[in-house]
């Protein structure tokens, strides 16, 4: 079921729903065939046609004297059904439906499409759309889609569950001479969706980018997986990010951790190019399919006007590059091709009068420079600005160095020859500095991520022997597990806990401060989960009397929400001198979410500044698990905790092993116990020596 040849490179072809009428989808498809020059054999199907466009037309596929390897039918969709199972008994071997009306349109339409699925899945066929564009294969000279336009040979694989998506990133290609291996819409994607195709082009060598516009992931944890273990860049525009319609209510990770952030989490840590708009896509797509990656992030400036310099520094800085620092030597040999008024610091200043020999020296001087990894060149139309020339230069230069040259031609109309011809030589032309610097770091960060990638990435889920007597059931409205849950579960995982007790007998809690000193109270989750928020937590509490008195107070507070006439209340040993740590997590996708092809991504780690201000500071990274002990030090490092937990200001350093060990703790419990919806332990009390789990919330659902 995964071989896809058939419908990439198949020898025949039928067409169901061919029309005299050639504005119909069905000519439209065989006019795009024929004009692809696709060499198989092509039957045509139409009960009421004898012969079209100079062809045999078939009353249906059974009669068609040759065997067929791919299908295409634009029929509406109440007709379809026959169709299939004519096609199952002439054993064809994949079906592309453009046809709408399916579960992108109705009830009926979505039953229609379960039933023709696992007809073609019990067959072996396999089925692209409905509701799609078709496809695209240049090397195979196979324009199966009803697209205006057919696309140039390159080594872009790109996937679309959006056909105007595609039409539109088709039409843009066409301006600039960008080229695709695969051109594939995929739309409903019942049968096969971007997994599927992801995993064919990951092995296929013809294959160096892949690109995609989804609406929706088929699997999040194959996805990831998939772009873990492949080292072509994988750039993927994902709408529909928008949590409005997410609530919050019972945990500080819901509120931090949307749908969105799960996205982008999961992208970041599997190393694919998130993008938020067309233009980015069609960017990024150019530059990886045209350009080497640099082997290090520091970059030179050439340009003819010092304004859109000083713009690129601010860029390359924003993004994460550097200023490449010029040696002595090779700012004198710069300064030997321009002329006295000319700045040979970085950014080179050619001066806006230069014409194209004064962009050649500084070229050809940084391209053998180990010092810079690439080149920003910079040209503003000035009257004697020979822009043409220049170009031509880029193009003579780009082809005997594999360091990066970013041409940005700044204005319109007389830039645009010039752009032109280096387009026409497979090398990125911008219109903007901000577009080039940005396609450059995408460049380095990839390279950078895959260099480093087997120091963040696992697949491995962490198991241990269970014990069968904790079964986790909500206890209340909000999904939360009782205390005595959850002080079993922070046992079995061997998480460091303050001594505590949960007790409705004040005798027994003044017996518990006789012990320690000092304690802290507090309603349990079951009962109240916004503690804080009804001033029912206690802290330092040394007096018997004190004691007493807050205790008193939280079950009177607890009878009115419990109507219990004898609340329990949580006591523990109060822990001074520490810093509050946050760490949280929240499952995308079911309880099964971890088994073989169930959706989501899975639990999204939270974790950072702790307290009751966790929502406030949103001193808070993400990672999603499994990750690893080093990715999670990475992204602690992001946050401004870090440094106090590393001894900020002369303050005592913490013991941040022991906060790394509880978040990957807190991890294996997740993986062990999927059913797990939510949990937020805030706060983690961080000492010298200790990391010490105070108020753990798990959430079922």
């Amino acid at each position: 079921m995964s071989n896809l040849t058939a419908l990439f490179n198949p020898r025949s072809i039928a067409i169901v729903g061919i029309s005299e009428n050639p504005q119909k989808i069905g000519s439209v498809l065989y006019a795009n065939i024929k004009a692809a020059e696709f060499a198989g054999e092509i039957a045509l199907i139409n009960p009421k046609h004898q012969t079209l466009y100079g062809e045999s037309v078939y009353s249906s596929i059974k009669f068609v004297p040759f065997e067929i390897e791919l299908v295409c039918i634009a029929i509406p969709a109440e007709y379809i059904e026959p169709v299939i199972d004519e096609c199952i008994e002439k054993h064809v071997n994949s079906i592309v439906i453009v046809s709408a009306g399916f579960s992108d349109y109705d009830e009926k339409g979505a039953q229609l499409e379960e039933r023709i699925i696992e007809k073609t899945k019990k067959a072996g066929i396999r089925v692209l759309g409905p509701n799609c564009l078709g496809l695209i294969v240049p090397p195979s000279k196979l324009n199966a889609s009803f697209a205006a336009s057919n696309a140039y040979d390159g080594n872009i694989g790109f996937l679309s569950q959006s056909g105007a998506m595609c039409t539109a990133l088709l039409d843009m290609s066409l301006s600039k001479n960008l080229g695709f291996s695969h051109f594939v819409s995929f739309g409903n994607k019942p049968d096969i969706s971007e997994l599927d195709l992801l995993q064919e082009w990951i092995k296929d060598d013809q294959v160096q980018v892949i690109g995609g516009y989804l609406e929706e992931v088929t699997d999040g944890q194959e996805l990831v997986k998939l772009a873990q273990k492949t080292t072509k860049p994988i750039i993927l525009f994902k709408p529909g990010m928008s949590d409005e319609a997410k609530s919050a209510i019972s945990s500080h990770t819901g509120a931090l951790a949307g749908s969105s952030q799960v996205i982008t989490t999961a992208f970041e840590q599997s190393g694919i190019i998130q993008v938020h708009e067309t233009q980015s896509l069609f960017n990024y797509l150019m530059t990886f399919s045209w350009v080497h990656p640099p082997e290090g992030n520091n970059v030179a400036i050439i340009t003819n006007a010092g304004g859109p310099g000083i713009i690129a520094t601010d860029d390359i800085i924003h993004n994460g590059l550097k200023l490449a620092k010029l040696s002595e030597e090779t700012q004198q040999a710069i300064a030997e091709t321009l002329p006295p008024t000319a700045g040979t610091h970085n950014p080179i200043d050619v001066i806006g009068d230069a014409q194209a020999q004064q962009f050649e020296g500084p070229l050809k001087i940084l391209i053998h420079d180990e010092q810079v990894n690439a080149i920003i060149l910079i040209v503003s139309p000035q009257l004697v600005t020979q822009i043409e020339e220049t170009a031509k230069l880029i193009v003579n230069t780009v082809s005997i160095t594999k360091k990066p040259i970013i041409p940005v031609f700044l204005g319109g109309k007389h830039v645009e020859h010039g752009k032109e011809i280096l387009n026409e030589h497979h090398i990125p032309a911008f219109s903007t500095v901000h577009e080039a610097v940005s396609c450059l770091a995408q460049l380095y960060h990839f390279r950078s991520f895959q260099m480093n990638k087997h120091k963040y990435l696992t697949n491995q889920l962490p198991k241990r022997s269970l014990n069968p007597s904790i079964v986790l059931k909500p206890s209340n409205d909000f999904g939360a597990i009782e205390e005595i849950k959850t002080m079993q579960l922070l046992e079995e995982f061997a998480f460091d806990t303050p001594a505590q007790i949960l007790t409705d007998d004040y005798e027994e809690a003044k017996e518990f401060l006789a012990k320690h000193m000092s304690v802290v109270i507090k309603p349990t989750t079951k009962d109240l989960i916004h503690k804080t928020e009804e001033k029912t937590v206690f802290i330092d509490v040394q007096s018997s009397k004190d004691l007493e008195l807050h205790f008193k107070e939280i079950q009177e507070i607890l009878h009115k929400h419990t109507t219990s006439p004898k609340p329990t209340v949580l006591v523990q040993e109060y822990i001074p001198d520490a810093e509050e740590f946050f760490i949280g997590a929240k499952r995308d996708g079911t309880e099964q979410v971890y088994e073989l092809d169930a959706p989501g991504f899975g639990h999204l780690l939270t974790f950072g500044k702790g307290g009751i201000y966790t929502e406030v500071y949103k001193d808070i990274v993400f990672a999603l698990a499994p990750t690893t002990q080093e990715y999670i030090e990475k992204k602690l490092k992001e946050t401004n905790v870090w440094e106090i937990l590393n001894g900020a200001r002369g303050l005592q350093p913490k013991a941040v092993n022991k906060v790394i060990e509880t978040i990957l703790s807190i991890q294996t419990l997740l993986l062990n116990y999927p059913e797990i919806e939510s949990l937020d332990l805030n706060p983690l009390l961080v000492t010298e020596n200790r990391a010490i789990a105070v108020d753990m919330k798990i959430f079922i659902k």
